[in-house]
This record gives structure tokens, sequence and C-alpha cells, in this order.
């Protein structure tokens, strides 16, 4: 998994450098190296995710991580946020 998500993150680094942002990727400790999946469609929802963060992101950075469920399936679910900064 983490190579799916670092290698989506360099595919956008044109992008990235260009707006001149940072990204950071984490992984919570305990989760597994190895996932079974389409790694296909993972890539495409990183990529849709991670490209729209870049498209809503003016100045900063923007933080990619991933872990272990807590609750088993179909109960899991993901979570994205994108912190908005306070208008002055």
């Amino acid at each position: 998994m983490r190579s799916v998500v670092e290698g989506t993150v360099e595919t956008l680094s044109v992008q990235i450098e260009r707006k001149g942002l940072k990204v950071t990727t984490a992984v919570e400790p305990g989760t597994p190296e190895l996932l079974s999946g389409d790694v296909t469609r993972i890539r495409q929802i990183l990529f849709n995710l991670i490209g729209n963060a870049i498209k809503f992101t003016d100045a900063g950075g923007i933080a990619v991580g991933y872990g272990r469920c807590r609750s088993r399936p179909p109960l899991c679910a993901s979570r994205c946020r994108w912190p908005i900064p306070a208008l002055a």
C-alpha cells in the first residue's frame, strides 16, 4: 500500500511543485504492508482525492494518511479531511 500511495504522490509531483505545496504521507502503526484489493481502483481513488486536494489547496500542504479500519467490514469506512484556514 505504501508504494501505491507514494507512487500516486510521485505521479502528481509536477502539479504539487507547480503550486508550491508540500505533501506528507503517514502510515498508522500496525497497518499491514501488504493488503488485498484492486490496486488499479485504489490508485484511481487516491489520484482523484489527492488531485482534488491539490486543486483546492492554494498554500501550505496536503497530508495523506492511511491505517487499519477499527471495525469489521462492511462497517469499515474511510475519512478525508481538508483543514480550511480561518479567514482574516
